[in-house]
């Protein structure tokens, strides 16, 4: 069964195809959102990677103030979501040796221990198909195995192994060296705030 390396549907896929939180990650602002909003961004103010056909990225800055409450909404998300592609592409890069859904799944294993399908699924955010394809190329490459439930029989039980340690860790430190530059940019005031936004909005988005 092909497995498709996405990101969990809670945040746009690192494709740049605009399919992320109500507005294209793309171009949602500058494709109108809303009374104005699209007017509010810089023109050409997207961040969707070198792609075939896609723009690379470009500063843009958000008027908020002169946006109505419901266009303010949309240019929210499409910032939101346009940050989120980028910074999930950026961790799974191409030439990776694990792509980003990949590396969720071993770092939920390390972290949690052994669990069944629909468990990793749910963690995840995504669907039985989707995890399934997953562990099936991790399995493959021995870096996860299944064994059975020791009390119900119709599900599996995976678990990492200590190749897949190893890797999860490697990914890790990959992913930490791509993302640090952005953030070392930041001063600590900066870097507080973002932290503590990200807290307020995972608590809400998580309820």
């Amino acid at each position: 069964m092909a497995e498709r390396d996405a990101a969990t549907p809670v945040v746009p896929p690192p494709t740049g195809t605009g399919t992320g939180v109500g507005v294209g990650a793309g171009a949602g602002v500058r494709a109108g959102a809303g009374a104005g909003a699209g007017a509010a961004m810089d023109a050409g103010a997207v961040c969707c990677g070198p792609q075939a056909g896609v723009e690379p990225c470009l500063p843009g800055h958000v008027d908020l103030a002169s946006l109505t409450p419901a266009a303010r909404v949309e240019a929210l998300a499409a910032v939101t979501a346009r940050f989120s592609a980028s910074f999930l592409r950026r961790l799974g890069g191409r030439g990776d040796a694990l792509t980003y859904p990949r590396a969720r799944v071993l770092e939920v294993l390390e972290s949690g221990g052994p669990a069944i399908m629909r468990d990793l699924a749910d963690a995840l955010g995504l669907t039985a198909r989707n995890i399934t394809g997953i562990v099936d190329v991790l399995e493959d490459a021995g870096l996860v195995g299944r064994v059975p439930h020791p009390t119900d029989r119709r599900a599996t039980v995976v678990e990492i192994t200590a190749k897949g340690r190893s890797e999860a860790a490697f990914a890790q430190r990959l992913a930490l060296d791509k993302v640090a530059p952005a953030f070392d940019a930041l001063s600590l005031e900066d870097q507080q705030h973002f932290a503590d936004l990200l807290e307020r909005l995972s608590a809400y988005f998580c309820r």
